[in-house]
């Protein structure tokens, strides 16, 4: 049997109330329609609906025509003792009666609860939104994404320390902080906002300010694992190639380093002359993102699209390349392991 791909989209709202649980978002594949859409909670079905209408969607992706019908709601009893730890939940896209396109998270009750809350500014700027619903959505997919080959490449018990590089405001940091064991959890950000404000509200992270450019202040061979969300996704090739450097100087040896890129899925997404850019180069970085204007150099920050070719060869120049997993963060960007080997 064919496994389900990853499909392009988003849990947008997630909750529990009352006994019954919501769950609302969207997703399509560019290659075919989806004519049903299931949903699990640790592998037991709950409930299917067809997809609806989902005009906004279509407006951002006006070229793919299956983006139109791409949206889910469910609305279900579920006991709640099975919701007091984490659970793994699919959403699964069906066409034709097969299984073809799947998008997961994890979540437990209140997973969230006491974890303070960014303001909408800050929120923005990490997740290009200030719906605090959408925010910690989010929050919670990339923290299980990040944590599931962390368990499986990693002797969880021996990780003295996690960097959280280009931490914004603590998104993910915070569920670091509140559930994995690692001892010591930091974060670094160019953004000097975000990181005094992760200072005042989460006391038990370690945070620093970092320059735009190399070198940190951090001393060489010091973390045992360091992850990037959305790092390299807007940084030129030359700028990556420094910090990739910059990144084997501050990792342990043996350490891992877990780092997202667009990829090839993603450059499916974009212009006719970023693809060929791609195609020619191997990466294009020509793209300007103003969501850090102000706060980073100007010109620096882009919108970065790479080939996974292109980022075997480059990233293993410095790092062993444990795993490539595609479409492995946000269902969209792909995720790179890692391994410092001297």
């Amino acid at each position: 049997m064919t496994k389900p791909e990853l499909a392009r989209g988003y849990i947008e709202h997630i909750r529990y109330q009352n006994g019954i649980f919501f769950i609302t978002g969207w997703m399509f594949l560019p290659s075919r329609p989806l004519d049903a859409i299931s949903i699990k909670i640790d592998n037991v079905q709950y409930g299917k609906v067809n997809p609806h209408e989902r005009k906004d969607v279509q407006d951002v992706f006006p070229f793919i025509s299956t983006a139109l019908m791409s949206g889910f709601e469910f609305n279900f009893s579920v006991a709640e003792d099975i919701l007091r730890d984490w659970v793994d939940i699919d959403i699964v896209g069906i066409y034709n009666g097969n299984k073809v396109a799947k998008l997961s998270t994890i979540y437990r009750l209140d997973f969230n609860a006491s974890l303070p809350e960014p303001p909408a500014s800050l929120m923005r700027r990490v997740a290009n939104t200030d719906n605090a619903v959408f925010y910690w959505s989010g929050a919670v997919k990339s923290y299980g994404e990040f944590m599931k080959p962390i368990r499986q490449y990693c002797n969880i018990g021996t990780v003295n320390n996690l960097l959280d590089w280009g931490c914004g405001c603590g998104r993910v940091t915070s569920l670091f902080l509140k559930y994995s064991t690692i001892p010591e959890i930091y974060g670094c950000d160019i953004d000097e906002e975000a990181v005094l404000w992760c200072k005042a509200n989460l006391k038990q992270g370690y945070f620093s300010v970092i320059k735009p450019y190399p070198p940190t202040h951090y001393s060489e061979s010091v973390f045992d694992v360091i992850v990037g969300h959305s790092v390299f996704t807007h940084l030129t090739r030359d700028v990556q190639i420094s910090w990739l450097k910059e990144v084997k100087r501050i990792l342990s040896p043996r350490g891992f380093f877990f780092a997202s890129v667009h990829g090839d899925f993603a450059s499916l997404f974009s212009g006719p002359s970023v693809i060929e850019e791609i195609r020619q180069n191997g990466i294009s970085d020509s793209q300007m993102d103003p969501i850090l204007d102000g706060i980073a150099p100007t010109g620096y920050y882009r919108a970065v699209l790479q080939s996974k070719t292109y980022t075997l060869r480059e990233f293993g120049k410095y790092f062993k390349i444990i795993d490539y997993i595609e479409r492995g963060m946000d269902n969209f960007q792909d995720l790179v392991v890692m391994q410092k080997i001297e």
